[in-house]
């Protein structure tokens, strides 16, 4: 998840440029990729993740290979490419035949069967090797919270939830401000007619009754108790258990506050107070207090999908790489409408 998390990140840094990132954001995309980020220059930032996405997006070095390499650690008088060749021969040995097997295969280069033979044993052991420290360090996190089964299915089960209620609430809102246009629509016309038989002296020939009259404020009386109703409905959606400091949640299907979210999760199942605000804040990524349900059903059919268990702070690595695919697919389909519409315009 890591790796697709810089790759999303690498492609967005491309489309928007590296001279648009402050030095903290040059830092922390510095750390992340396994670049030095303290005690160098703004400068020094810069041209090493250029040339990070160089390597990266452009030469298609491997992203794995890149962090392992630690290339940008060696003097700039050496070529990206000699960088790697000399970064491969300080690597240990499982890493650099590994590496050598990989580039020979690219290459069209004839692999020796020995060679590829104990790139693959060693492959394979440390892949046990890393099972194994997953295993302790999965065990050793018993006390960080853990997600369990159980509550992600309720967890969507609360978004599901969540969504028919602000559909619903929208659909009412909807044909609420159709009535108010039928109305307004029916006043106008009244006052247009009124204001043509003002002209022929005949204005008084032709009145509205009363019980039109009568009528219209009826209408008018039901639409203001309705107007109140959805208000009322509305905050009552937006009332939350973080105090009254919990921001509103703007109009749109798929936009929930956190605190409607741990509402809903609360109706459905009991669970600790402590660990639904834990859940609901991981889950909230950039901490503005709202939640994306879509976005949300995404991250609960990946996990769902693969049915592992997952810490509070994985699932807000899992949301914040989503969001990040979700910006670079949008940036992608944004760039080939427009190179479309200009095609079109030459043709």
């Amino acid at each position: 998840m890591r790796l697709r998390s810089i790759k999303a990140d690498d492609k967005l840094i491309a489309e928007e440029g590296v001279d648009s990132l402050n030095v903290k954001e040059l830092q922390a995309a510095c750390r992340a990729r396994g670049m030095r980020a303290l005690g160098v220059t703004e400068d020094r930032l810069r041209d090493q993740l250029k040339q990070w996405l160089e390597l990266h997006l452009h030469q298609e070095i491997p992203t794995s290979l890149l962090i392992l390499s630690r290339a940008m650690y060696l003097p700039d008088t050496l070529s990206p490419a000699d960088q790697l060749k000399s970064t491969l021969q300080t690597l240990p040995e499982i890493v650099a035949k590994e590496a050598q097997v990989k580039a020979a295969e690219l290459e069209g280069e004839q692999v020796d069967n020995k060679a590829k033979l104990e790139a693959t044993l060693q492959e394979e052991a440390a892949i046990q090797q890393e099972h194994r420290e997953k295993e302790l360090q999965r065990l050793s996190e018993a006390a960080e919270e853990e997600i369990t089964k159980e509550e992600i299915d309720m967890l969507s089960d609360a978004c599901s939830k969540l969504k028919e209620q602000k559909s619903s609430l929208l659909k009412e809102k909807e044909e609420l401000e159709l009535l108010k246009e039928d109305v307004q629509d029916y006043s106008e016309d009244l006052q247009e007619i009124k204001k043509e038989l003002s002209k022929t002296g005949k204005e008084m020939e032709v009145e509205e009754s009363k019980a039109s009259k009568r009528l219209t404020r009826r209408v008018q009386q039901m639409i203001g108790q309705m107007d109140s109703l959805v208000a009322q409905l509305e905050a009552a959606q937006q009332a939350g258990k973080l105090g009254p400091t919990a921001q509103a949640t703007p109009e749109g299907e798929t936009v929930i506050s956190v605190s409607e979210l741990i509402s809903a999760m609360k109706q459905i199942k009991h669970i600790p107070e402590s660990k639904l605000i834990s859940l609901a804040s991981a889950l909230d990524e950039d901490k503005d207090g709202k939640v994306n349900i879509d976005g949300l059903v995404k991250v609960i059919e990946l996990v769902d999908k693969e049915d592992i268990h997952i810490s509070t702070s994985q699932m807000a690595e899992i949301v914040a790489t989503l969001e990040k695919e979700e910006k670079v697919e949008e940036k992608e389909k944004a760039k080939e409408k427009a190179e479309k519409e200009a095609a079109e315009v030459k043709g």
